[in-house]
């Protein structure tokens, strides 16, 4: 619920912008709640040592549709926040 509202404050704060980046592999909820708020999702695909999204490919996805960047601490391990980014986490 917590993600959901954050989102649809987000959403009316920015209305023209529509887009989040998530890492490929994540919890099936998380998808659910973005598309349940109306946004479209770009993947990212995972660095293969260490669990965090490829920064590369990121900025390369990044654009003036983009919300934010979902930044998912998988396994435990810790995600950097860039702070290059609007990011949620």
């Amino acid at each position: 619920m917590a993600l959901f509202a954050i989102l649809e404050a987000l959403r009316k704060i920015y209305p023209r912008k529509n887009r989040i980046i998530i890492p490929a592999y994540t919890c099936p909820v998380i998808v659910e709640v973005i598309r349940s708020v109306g946004l479209q999702i770009d993947l990212v695909d995972l660095e293969k040592d260490s669990f965090i999204m490829q920064k590369r490919e990121v900025e390369n996805k990044f654009s003036e549709d983009t919300l934010a960047i979902l930044i998912v601490h998988l396994f435990g391990y810790p995600h950097p926040v860039w702070k290059d980014f609007p990011v949620i986490e």
